[in-house]
């Protein structure tokens, strides 16, 4: 397939800077993940990738080749669009073949790859069918399809399920998986949806404001976070963040105390130039429970959330609001719900301007 290298890749609309210097190698084979916020830049990025938005500063090489002025049919690039873009007029196979038919392929070819895409992506039946007679999932099928038969180079997706329904969407990432595996193919996907993220991705790319945050294997990210912002991207439900002073530390731990005075310990070491300053605790809602924990936290809940053999409870602790994840079915009373316990070992430490200064688990 294909490896791809960005160089200080920047990308302006006159004076307003989008991208702004991403540097990013990706491998043969390697499925990349680019997340954010809306506006982040991330679909402005897989764009330039494709070749359908210019390079403003910088340089973008296709395996070795440079490819800042290459046309997207030049640089054997595919993408698969949110809106599907499939033609209303055309069935399915028409659909499928139509990359080919451009290109003066024989008919031959095309009938060959249009059969061998479709068994993969399991459209054979539906070859006859027009774009109206065909479901949401089905249509992305097809868009797909219509990829696969060029064999491009690299495969890239534009928040490909954003259109379709809770189901539809486990569906077909399932199938994005497997597709992924069955063509050993370079892919990189565009996507806001987090779970898309960590279930699909190698490596994921967090971006914000242009830049990237962050990069890594999508447990990296989610055990150890560089920042406050991908501590809070990652994770479903969001990180608690708890304000908190520390007072004391040495090679080996940190002792803080929480808003309400509230001492605790951490098995991680901060910086003594740090001592006196305001820091934040990041605790995910898996690691709070009601019970014994490495410490206590003063809890007041306001609201028991089930969901079947897990719930969620909402509350407030040393003024931050918190959310903990609590498993059985049973309700919990919120009178004798008064504190939670935390697993010190895995909580993180970011420092007043909210980068890590060691996760629990390891380096930042």
């Amino acid at each position: 397939m294909a490896t791809l290298k960005l160089n200080n890749v920047c990308k302006s609309f006159g004076l307003v800077e989008i991208i702004k210097g991403v540097d990013l190698d990706i491998k043969d084979g390697e499925f990349v993940v680019f997340v954010g916020p809306s506006g982040c830049g991330k679909s402005t990025l897989l764009r330039m990738i494709s070749g359908l938005e210019e390079v403003t500063e910088g340089d973008m090489w296709l395996d070795d080749e440079r490819v800042n002025d290459h046309t997207p049919f030049e640089r054997g690039v595919a993408m698969v669009f949110q809106s599907y873009a499939l033609y209303p007029h055309m069935t399915v196979a028409e659909n499928m073949g139509f990359p080919l038919k451009m290109v003066n392929a024989s008919a031959s070819e095309i009938e060959q790859k249009i059969a061998a895409a479709a068994d993969i992506l399991q459209l054979g039946h539906l070859l006859d069918r027009r774009p109206d007679q065909l479901s949401g999932g089905q249509k992305q099928r097809v868009a797909m399809g219509r990829t696969i038969v060029r064999d491009p180079k690299l495969f890239l997706f534009d928040e490909p399920l954003s259109n379709l329904d809770a189901d539809l969407r486990i569906e077909m990432r399932i199938e994005i998986e497997k597709l992924h595996k069955r063509l050993a193919a370079t892919m990189i996907y565009v996507t806001h949806d987090q779970v898309e993220a960590m279930t699909l991705a190698d490596r994921i790319v967090v971006l914000r404001d242009g830049v990237i945050e962050q990069t890594g294997a999508p447990l990296d990210l989610y055990e150890r976070p560089a920042n406050t912002f991908v501590a809070s991207f990652l994770g479903s439900p969001k990180i608690n963040f708890l304000d908190a002073t520390l007072i004391d530390c040495d090679s080996t731990s940190s002792k803080l105390a929480l808003q309400d005075g509230t001492e605790v310990a951490l098995p991680i070491a901060a910086d003594v130039t740090q001592k006196g300053q305001s820091m934040k605790i990041g605790i995910r809602p898996e690691d709070l429970v009601l019970g014994d924990g490495h410490f206590q936290i003063p809890f007041q809940m306001e609201l028991h959330e089930r969901l079947g053999p897990t719930s969620y409870l909402y509350g407030e602790s040393a003024g931050s609001k918190v959310i903990a994840e609590h498993r059985g079915r049973g309700s919990v009373d919120p009178t004798q719900a008064k504190s939670l316990g935390v697993d010190a070992a895995q909580a993180h430490l970011f420092d007043r301007n909210g980068v890590s200064v060691l996760s629990a688990g390891g380096t930042a």
